[in-house]
């Protein structure tokens, strides 16, 4: 086990321990640098086996067991385990019943990329805290570089770079932990919005729906499973600038506002993506499972809407809202 920070070797030189390793940095790298350089997929040392572990989270006593028992058994070289979430506040942990980081979206079963990819429309994809490698048999780069700073797209990314089949352990084994929230600036911009549906992950998704058709779009709409996971669905679509699908969760009035801000977003700040299509490549094994998915469902006519097409659409929609507002007044 490596420990990084002070706490760390206070904890280190009082155990006294050959398994654990201090290894401190030559300066203070800053929270997104130390925790990328902590994804290294090698081994530091001689492990077979590593996960993180960050500061305000913890693990229950068979998470590493259950971590490798499961690298065995099912072939995969990365296991995903379930997080139970916990609000903490004033140094109290408080459990939220049964809600889990990802036992909403996932089963425990092996998955392919494509179907971590698919699940980009309701969360993370893969979470910091969850995952579990085997060092010696990994192909992914966990690591994604430091330039970015927000946990959530941190995850995004490292997503996008896992290049092989992953197993998930539904049973939550570790402790993801939720702080109060400081209160949303009222006055903050009109094109911003939650990292969930920001112009990262809107770039992300146009560019796996480009490599992988409307499938893609296929897959990611069987994985919802109650109001909410529908209604991010089709807000994930409107992010894609996608308009030509039936919509049946948004109301007119909220399409309208979403697609006026996610089309201003797209061409507004599209420059500032282009270094996240590096990382864009995915393998084959990812396309046949797609391939498979249409020829079982059949797939969406679907697609993202050009700078015509949107001011088309936007007439149409203004032009219909107003019909339906004299008809419902008559």
């Amino acid at each position: 086990m490596i420990l990084q920070t002070k706490k760390g070797r206070r904890f280190y030189e009082e155990l006294d321990d050959s398994r654990f390793i201090y290894k401190p940095n030559i300066i203070n790298f800053g929270r997104a640098r130390n925790l990328d350089q902590a994804f290294q997929s090698e081994s530091y040392g001689d492990s077979e086996y590593a996960f993180v572990l960050e500061d305000d989270n913890y693990l229950y006593p068979h998470f590493i067991e259950r971590g490798i028992s499961n690298i065995k058994s099912s072939g995969a070289n990365i296991c995903m385990i379930n997080q139970e979430v916990r609000f903490e506040n004033d140094g109290i942990s408080t459990p939220l019943g049964n809600i889990t980081s990802r036992g909403r979206w996932f089963q425990t079963k092996v998955y392919e990329p494509i179907d971590l990819y698919a699940r980009l429309f309701y969360c993370e994809g893969i979470s910091n805290g969850g995952l579990f490698w085997r060092t010696s048999g990994i192909r992914s780069n966990l690591q994604i570089g430091a330039w970015m700073r927000d946990s959530w797209q941190q995850e995004v990314l490292r997503t996008i770079q896992i290049r092989e089949s992953i197993y998930f352990e539904s049973e939550p084994l570790a402790v993801w932990t939720f702080f109060p929230q400081v209160p949303a600036n009222p006055f903050s911009s009109f094109l911003s919005s939650p990292s969930k549906f920001s112009r990262m992950t809107q770039h992300l998704l146009i560019e796996l729906y480009k490599k992988y058709g409307d499938s893609f779009i296929l897959l990611a709409s069987n994985i919802a499973s109650n109001d909410e996971d529908h209604l991010d669905f089709e807000r994930q679509l409107l992010n894609m600038l996608i308009i030509n699908y039936e919509f049946s969760y948004i109301k007119m009035p909220e399409r309208l506002f979403l697609l006026v801000r996610n089309t201003m977003r797209y061409y507004l700040f599209g420059k500032s993506f282009k270094k996240i299509l590096s990382v864009i490549s995915l393998g084959s094994d990812s396309q046949n499972a797609l391939r498979e998915a249409a020829f079982e469902s059949g797939a969406m006519n679907v697609s993202p809407v050009s700078k015509s097409q949107f001011y088309i659409s936007l007439a149409n929609i203004f032009l219909a809202d107003k019909l339906f507002r004299l008809l419902k007044i008559s």
